[in-house]
């Protein structure tokens, strides 16, 4: 996978934020929850698809360098749940502004956390590469100060080149905890929700049990979770990482950008360290729905 990301260009100080609404003492103890200190938001001039442009931008200028064929593309995969108009969804607009060419299949999912994990395994079955950009804005949809998702959630995007024909697929699942629609979401105009304990509790049960059956069957090298609080990620650390295993993170200088997470946090492992043929990684996206998915591969 080759990966270029991009973060909003508004710098908040959350932790002075929290300390304004809930006073130091209790602020702190959020903290140590939540885990940011600062975030990265969009600002009043950009977007989903102003995010997923620069991403996009910059990626193709990477795969030029590499002597990349765009004409062998045969997919472009936008994940968001804000894109910039109701209809068409931003697919259509990233290949006409990045000017690519004018057979590439266009496919948009309304996803959340899971969204990079759910586009990876359509690009996956497909025989030619794909482009997958994941773009999401969340700041535009909290109304004022929330205290469970106000500390977490940044803006960004990424845009990633795979190639099927370099990994093998070793496995892939989906679950999805019904009538928890609701756990996060947003209605019209009423601004984001969620039930911050029913996520941790559908973490805690089917999302941790499903990670430890495929560790056991598979012994992935690594495991790319996403990165949806500190103490879901020190939870989760606890519970599968070991000696074998490394369980990266990245949720104290990123935070929690929503489907991007993944790639953002796998392109700051690989480009301190390439993966060797054979490696195993799993990649583990959960939330909205709630729901889990998770797809095992390996290095050819």
């Amino acid at each position: 996978m080759i990966i270029e990301w991009t973060l909003g260009s508004k710098k908040v100080d959350i932790k002075k934020l929290v300390i304004e609404n809930l006073g130091e003492s209790k602020g702190n103890q959020l903290l140590e929850k939540t885990g940011p200190k600062f975030l990265q938001h969009a600002n009043e001039n950009e977007d989903s698809l102003s995010l997923g442009v620069l991403a996009l931008k910059n990626l193709l200028v990477k795969l030029s360098k590499k002597n990349v064929d765009l004409n062998s593309l045969e997919s472009l995969i936008s994940v968001s749940e804000s894109p910039k108009k109701q209809i068409p969804g931003n697919s259509f607009d990233y290949i006409s502004l990045c000017n690519l060419h004018d057979h590439i299949f266009p496919i948009d999912i309304n996803a959340g956390c899971t969204g990079f994990v759910d586009a990876l395994r359509i690009a996956n079955s497909l025989k030619k590469p794909s482009i997958i950009i994941t773009s999401e804005t969340y700041s535009k949809r909290i109304d004022g100060f929330a205290r469970n998702i106000t500390p977490i959630f940044a803006d960004g995007a990424s845009a990633t080149y795979f190639n099927p024909n370099q990994w093998t697929t070793l496995y892939e699942s989906s679950t999805i905890r019904k009538s928890t629609s609701a756990a996060i979401s947003c209605v019209n105009s009423l601004g984001l929700t969620m039930n911050g304990p029913e996520v941790v509790d559908f973490v805690m049960g089917e999302v941790v049990t499903d990670i430890e059956k495929i560790i056991k069957k598979f012994q992935p090298s690594y495991v790319f979770a996403h990165q949806g609080s500190k103490f879901v990620v020190d939870f989760m650390k606890s519970k599968l990482a070991n000696d074998k295993v490394l369980f990266p993170e990245n949720i104290m200088e990123v935070g929690n950008t929503v489907s991007s997470t993944l790639p953002i946090l796998f392109d700051q492992v690989t480009k301190a360290s390439k993966l060797k043929p054979k490696t195993r990684v799993l990649f583990t996206g959960f939330g909205v729905g709630l729901s889990h998915s998770a797809m095992l591969l390996e290095v050819n």
